[in-house]
């Protein structure tokens, strides 16, 4: 039978149970398939007979048609596969099989991730961060200490929320706030908290997807201490404007329940929240779906279960979750009401060009960037030309792939955020479909690229980054081009000195998307001003109107206070669209003695070089005297230098200038090289008789050891231990021998033989 053929019967069979069952579609809501049936659960099947399949469709309404009342995991749309043919992967129980291929779709079996589902045990990995210590892990890591010490540290610019519990804390159960972290200067100077722009990042509303959670807080990082040696509040200029101009809201973790059996047993794959009610047969199922919870456009059009089992289940009334209440209520008390006061069932009007904030829902996985509506891919959303060119530019941002609309979701979180207030939201699908890299639970080392293909973290910061500079103006400023390469030169001076500024301007779009060219640009000093009232930077080939532009200026510094200041710098297109911000600093130096202060690359290893880099402060020509410690002086601005043995060594730096003199002492320190380890055995010997080993590793102590004696069961970590096998054979033993100075490795072969016995003969 053709599926042609097989899709006409199965319309012939919905429409007898349309007219049987008297089943009615509201006006907002497209034809689909029925509602799911039943699962097998009332049969006594429990989620452990789940199977993972791949069920195939020719048109987008064939999958809006089921995709949002099964438990899709994977998406493979017509346009990015270049077929005629999609496909969908999905965990069903073998009735929901059954139904898909009596509406006539083609069903095969995934039996790779069909058996990673019915796997018995499979706890998280220990480097994911846990929610809190009700669940312990070797790595000692805990999203909630993390953002307390964060909040605690950085208490002027970071505040920590807490928005509500979620559900097992009304029951009896673990007490788990859904905490919000707001990062933005408290400084009065910078204005009201209230009035500044805020972008809202909302991470892991499905438990199941633990990479969303680490991202957040990789952001939390990037704008308070630094990650990875980039960002950082008063270290990076972007960052240090945007945290005293912008706030940011990052919810870490929505579904802190659904979280902890995942953290447990993640081959359970908890996608829901831990609420019992309605499905009571196997508490695998247990559960709402909070991305299908939200109240604007709930349950009306297909992209949800009614059925308290499914895993689309979108609980018993609109935003009836403690979670879905609680993050609906604290987003409302942030951000007005910007596109009209309409109803959870009405189409809003238009937001105006110049509303503010955006929002971002972090999910996996499928590397896609989507944006309302999900309830129905056919219908414009009044605000559609705006999000699709900021949709678009994220696509190019993290090299996602801008779907739009992946298959029909009513109740989501994104829908709601702009439906109800006008705020462009968008969601992210993070993750590749298949490799260490892919599924819900990837590699940690995927999350910072540690020897593997993909670094998610690198992928997704420029666009978080870009939605945070967006967020007073996103509909207008998404249209205008970037700015980049700034530079000022020099990058301090005193009050009065002129500086050199200048940057890059280019309109950065998406695959073929067209570019427009340049036709101005400007820049503020400390805080962002009206568009076009800046100081106008100059086109460096002397006109404007190229597909890029180098522009310059020079800066003024007459009545910069002394300190470090930001330079903004935007560009402005042909079509008079102004872009984002970029930052640089400014240091404007006090003409009095200066400061001494340097760095290094202590400790090192005797024999390599130790870097010294100076960072006094003051006003020049400012000169200096370095002692090292072990007798040897210089006059260098930024010496290196090789000392000659190991230990401590007091380094001091004294700076002078006419206006006086500072000195700095810092202590330093040079490990003795690593070890070379080596050992010799008794080897062969017989089973039953100890092997002894003799350590001859040479090398400066302290040196700890660490045996490995190749049968997968003894360990030791004395210097010349002894062993007894348990076992005959040949073993690969192993001693690693480690100092201050580094680690050496040496493995060698140890033979037990067989036990030889020995008959007597006689003789009569």
């Amino acid at each position: 039978m053709t599926s042609k053929h097989r899709f006409l019967i199965a319309a012939i069979v919905m429409a007898v149970v349309i007219l049987i069952g008297g089943l009615f579609l509201d006006q907002n809501r497209r034809t689909s398939a029925s509602e799911l049936p039943t699962t097998d659960i009332s049969l006594g099947v429990t989620k452990s007979d789940q199977l993972v399949i791949r069920f195939y469709y020719d048109s987008q309404d064939q999958l809006n048609a089921v995709a949002g009342l099964l438990d899709t995991w994977e998406v493979h749309p017509l346009p990015r596969i270049g077929s005629n043919a999609g496909y969908a992967i999905a965990a069903v129980y073998p009735s929901q099989m059954d139904w898909l291929e009596s509406l006539g779709y083609r069903v095969e079996v995934d039996q790779e991730y069909t058996a990673l589902l019915q796997s018995s045990l499979a706890p998280l990995d220990p480097r994911y961060y846990y929610f809190d210590n009700y669940v312990t892990n070797g790595n000692d890591l805990y999203m909630v200490d993390f953002m307390r010490g964060i909040s605690d540290t950085y208490s002027s610019i970071a505040e920590l929320i807490d928005i509500g519990n979620a559900w097992q804390a009304a029951q009896g159960g673990h007490i788990r706030d859904m905490w919000v972290m707001r990062i933005t200067s408290e400084n009065p100077n910078f204005g009201p908290i209230e009035d500044k722009p805020a972008f809202f990042l909302f991470a892991n509303v499905h438990a199941r997807e633990v990479t969303t959670p680490e991202m957040a807080i990789r952001y939390i990082k990037y704008l308070t201490s630094g990650y990875l040696s980039q960002g950082g509040y008063e270290i990076d200029p972007d960052v240090t404007w945007l945290v005293n101009h912008h706030a940011v809201y990052i919810l870490v973790s929505q579904n802190p329940d659904g979280h902890a059996i995942n953290e447990a047993n993640w081959s359970l794959y908890r996608r829901k929240n831990m609420d019992t009610a309605g499905c009571t047969y196997d508490p695998n199922n247990w559960g709402v779906d909070l991305n299908r919870n939200s109240s604007f456009k709930w349950g009306c059009c297909g992209g949800s279960s009614g059925s308290p089992c499914a895993e689309t289940y979108r609980g018993p009334t609109r935003n009836s979750e403690p979670e879905t209440q609680a993050f609906q209520t604290f987003f409302a008390s942030i951000f007005p009401d910007q596109n009209g006061n309409n109803g959870d069932d009405q189409i809003p009007g238009a937001a105006p060009n110049n509303a503010t904030g955006i929002f971002l829902s972090l999910h996996s996985y499928g590397d896609e960037v989507l944006w309302p509506w999900g309830f129905d891919d056919s219908l414009n959303p009044p605000n559609g030309a705006q999000l699709t060119t900021i949709g678009r530019k994220l696509a190019y941002l993290t090299s996602y792939y801008p779907l739009h609309n992946l298959y029909t979701v009513d109740g989501d979180n994104a829908d709601w955020v702009y439906g109800k207030f006008g705020v462009p939201a968008f969601t992210y699908e993070i993750g590749a479909d298949s490799g260490t890299c892919g599924n819900f639970f990837p590699s940690y080392t995927c999350q910072d690229g540690e020897g593997v293909p993909r670094n998610f973290w690198a992928e997704n910061r420029p666009s978080f980054i870009y939605l945070h500079k967006i967020a007073r103006t996103p509909y207008l400023t998404a249209y205008g081009p970037d700015s980049n390469s700034l530079s000022v030169t020099p990058a301090s001076v005193i009050a009065g000195d002129p500086v050199e500024l200048t940057a890059y301007i280019r309109d950065y779009r998406y695959a073929g998307d067209p570019a427009a060219n340049i036709g101005g640009a400007e820049f503020f000093i400390d805080t962002e001003g009206t568009d076009g009232a800046g100081i106008a930077l100059s086109p460096s080939d002397g006109s404007w109107g190229g597909s890029f532009e180098t522009v310059e200026s020079i800066v003024d510094t007459t009545d910069l206070s002394v300190g470090q200041h930001y330079i903004l710098v935007h560009g402005r297109n042909v079509n008079g669209d102004w872009g984002p911000f970029t930052a640089i600093f400014l240091t404007i130096a006090r003409e009095d003695a200066p400061t001494a202060d340097f760095t290094s690359n202590s400790p090192v290893v005797l024999g390599e070089e130790m870097l010294f880099t100076n960072t006094t402060t003051g006003t020049e020509p400012i000169t200096y005297e370095w002692d090292f410690g072990d007798g040897v002086t210089t006059t260098e601005v930024s010496p290196v230098h090789l000392y000659l043995g190991d230990g401590d060594f007091i380094v001091t730096l004294v700076a002078t200038n006419t206006y006086g003199t500072d000195e700095i002492s810092i202590l330093v320190s040079v490990f003795p090289p690593a070890p070379i380890a080596d050992f010799t055995s008794n080897s062969p010997v017989e089973f039953g008789e100890q092997v002894v080993f003799t350590n001859t590793t040479t090398g400066t102590g302290p040196i700890t050891y660490e045996w490995d004696f190749g049968d997968g069961i003894g360990t030791s970590t004395e210097t010349n231990p002894t062993y007894l096998y348990t076992a005959p054979g040949i073993f690969t033993v192993t001693l690693v021998a480690t100092n201050p100075g580094g680690s050496d490795l040496v493995t060698q072969l140890v033979i037990v033989n067989k036990l030889k016995i020995f008959i007597p003969i006689s003789s009569k």
